[in-house]
C-alpha cells in the first residue's frame, strides 16, 4: 500500500524514488524516501515534495501509522543505483568497483546512454603525468559514486 502511493505520487514526475527506508519502532515508524533526477533540484522542491506526500498519506492512507516522512537526496557519498544518475556528475571525480573488485579512481568525461557506458579520465599506472581515457560498461560494475574532494 505505501509503495503504491510513492509510485503514484511520482508517476508523472521527472524524479525518480532511488529507494525508501522505514525506521523506528511499532510506536515511531519513519519512512524516508530518496529522490533524484538527472537535473539539480533544490530544498525548496524537496520540501515541495514532502508537503505532497504527506497530503496523499492523508488522505488516501487512513491507517497511516507513520509518525514521519523524510524526502531527501540519496547524498553525495551514496553509490549510483542507475546509469542516469551520473548525468549531472559529469566532469566529477569517481570512485568505481569493477564487478571483480578493481578500485578505479577518475574523472567522469563520457556518457553514452543509449549503451550505458561511460568515459573516465584516469592517470596511467606507470607514467603518473599521462592521462588516457577508458572506457567502462555500467553492467560490469559493482559501484560507482562521486568521489568527494575536501580541500
Amino acid at each position: 500500500m505505501i509503495n503504491d502511493i510513492i509510485e503514484n505520487f511520482f508517476k508523472d514526475s521527472d524524479f525518480k524514488v532511488i529507494e525508501l527506508v522505514r525506521k523506528g519502532d511499532k510506536d515511531n515508524k519513519i519512512l524516508e524516501i530518496y529522490i533524484d533526477r538527472t537535473e539539480n533540484f533544490s530544498i525548496d522542491e524537496i520540501a515541495a515534495i514532502t508537503r505532497g506526500i504527506n497530503k496523499e498519506f492523508d488522505e488516501n492512507y487512513k491507517e497511516n501509522d507513520i509518525a514521519k516522512i523524510s524526502v531527501s537526496s540519496p547524498g553525495a557519498d551514496k553509490p549510483y543505483k542507475y546509469f542516469w544518475q551520473m548525468v549531472k556528475h559529469k566532469g566529477r571525480p569517481m570512485e568505481v568497483t569493477l564487478n571483480d573488485n578493481t578500485q578505479v579512481t577518475g574523472k567522469l568525461v563520457e556518457l553514452n546512454p543509449e549503451n550505458e557506458t561511460f568515459e573516465l579520465e584516469v592517470r596511467d599506472e606507470k607514467k603518473k603525468n599521462l592521462l588516457r581515457n577508458i572506457q567502462y560498461s555500467f553492467k560490469d560494475i559493482s559501484e560507482i559514486k562521486a568521489k568527494l574532494l575536501f580541500k
